[in-house]
């Protein structure tokens, strides 16, 4: 059981980086933006529902899925490695690395396809690390030259250093472990129920009902169960997935009048499909219609705030060194009732593009605080980090400030006081950081504790940008 899911997660893993390295290596990116995002969304969503499975049914595993086990710094490494395409402007640079990232992805592959067949629990990294070590190689001749933002691949090595480090020690303490770990405390978020909906499906299901009465060929069966069915349909998609689902229903009954040669009987099948499909599109579109912005913006809101205590959390062991709290499990849980809905074909085009660029941009602002956690774990110089604690403080405040900001604007409220901008308090933090290190950032012999909190302000200057965006998509 313990293996099969390992393999599970290992090829989910791998399905993820996969897409992830597609962005930056399909050329067409820039122009199909949604698409890749759809899909980076779909494999995340599936990998968070194996890690929530395996930390809710297999306790043997708890120890490498908690807050601080190695399942999770190595999704954390993989979502970090997404952060690349938020910290280049120029799209077409990825074209000078691009056969190297191919190399990297495809013995990525290798790797979690090594790890996911438990090969006497040793893996090669050789292919791997070669591929790194030429990557490096052009970053130092080439990319360091040509590209306006030569660092933010001296951070995207590291992370592919980490990740061959991580695979390496894996499985070097036994998977099944013998110590009793502690059970952690995991929070089982329920869907909301939307009794308004509930409601309007009891009253389609009655007024279907009097219509098989009085008009159905099958008697109180058919009409009422297409009724329903076809309310099954999520935000903003009644039609069309209401429309759809009646020609699924069409074709099954013609294939199966044809199997017993009966053109009457698929008159009647069609006529009864019609009233209950008609009935309950109906009542999906007329009777308390679930509204598409509400919805969303009650989504956003959780999540946020979500987002604004895990950052302090991940500031707090950053500076303090202070343990996470158990929100990173919370966290993981609130991702999954992410609005997907959004992608969806069908989705309103009067909302399509404003919900997905926010939608879009709410993941990857998760994908900076997985990066941030990851950094903030990471054994960092006290001393380096007592020298900088004061403007990560005050960064912490504003950022803090800003979600609270956001917050209010998307439950359409007043706002006390404007946004603050934290440019200020991050160049600070940039000069004071630029004066304490020795050595260019850009070399790649600098001392890692320097390249890592390199990454952690950049990511930081990563997430005023995309809060700016969302600040002034709501506006």
């Amino acid at each position: 059981m313990t293996h099969r899911v390992l393999k599970k997660y290992f090829r989910q893993l791998d399905r993820l980086q996969k897409i992830i390295f597609s962005c930056y290596i399909k050329r067409d990116y820039a122009k199909n933006q949604f698409y890749y995002e759809k899909k980076i969304h779909l494999e995340k969503m599936r990998l968070f529902k194996i890690i929530c499975s395996i930390r809710k049914n297999i306790p043997s595993l708890n120890l490498i899925f908690q807050e601080n086990g190695r399942g999770v710094f190595l999704y954390e490494i993989i979502l970090s490695l997404n952060t690349l395409k938020l910290r280049i402007s120029d799209h077409a640079t990825f074209e000078v690395c691009q056969r190297e990232l191919e190399n990297i992805t495809r013995n990525i592959s290798l790797v979690l396809n090594d790890a996911s067949r438990g090969r006497q629990r040793i893996i090669s990294l050789s292919n791997l690390l070669q591929s790194i070590e030429q990557f490096s190689e052009l970053y130092q001749s080439t990319l360091r030259v040509v590209t306006a933002e030569p660092t933010v691949f001296l951070f995207f090595i590291q992370d592919l250093i980490d990740f061959s480090e991580t695979m390496e020690n894996f499985f070097v303490a036994p998977v099944n472990q013998q110590v009793k770990p502690t059970i952690p405390v995991v929070t089982v978020r329920l869907k909301k129920i939307n009794w308004l909906h509930i409601l309007s499906m009891v009253l389609a299901v009655f007024v279907s009902l009097i219509a098989a009465h009085y008009a159905g060929y099958f008697g109180m069966y058919l009409i009422p169960l297409v009724a329903l069915l076809v309310m099954q349909t999520s935000i903003a998609n009644a039609f069309d997935q209401g429309v759809w689902r009646v020609f699924l229903l069409a074709i099954f009954a013609s294939l199966l009048a044809l199997s017993i040669h009966s053109m009457p009987f698929l008159y009647q099948v069609m006529h009864d499909i019609g009233i209950g499909a008609v009935i309950g599109i109906a009542a999906n579109i007329l009777i308390f219609p679930r509204r598409a912005d509400k919805e969303f913006r009650l989504a956003m809101v959780d999540v946020i705030q979500c987002y604004a205590q895990y950052f302090m959390n991940i500031m707090s062991q950053l500076t303090q060194g202070e343990s996470v709290a158990p929100n990173k499990i919370d966290l993981d849980m609130q991702l999954l009732s992410l609005p997907g809905w959004v992608y969806q074909r069908g989705f309103d085009t009067s909302l399509r593009s404003g919900h997905r660029f926010f939608l879009m941009t709410i993941e990857q602002i998760s994908d900076l605080l997985f990066s941030m956690h990851h950094l903030a774990n990471c054994s960092l110089e006290q001393d380096l980090i007592e020298q900088l604690q004061s403007s990560f403080d005050r960064c912490a405040l504003r950022v803090q400030e800003f979600f609270s900001g956001l917050v209010t604007l998307l439950e359409i409220k007043k706002l006390s006081h404007p946004i603050a901008d934290f440019s200020e308090e991050l160049d600070e933090l940039e000069e004071k950081f630029q004066s304490v290190v020795p050595l260019s950032i850009e070399l790649l012999d600098v001392k890692r504790d320097y390249v890592y909190i390199a990454a952690f302000i950049y990511n930081l200057t990563s997430l005023r940008r995309l809060l700016l965006k969302l600040a002034q998509a709501l506006r």
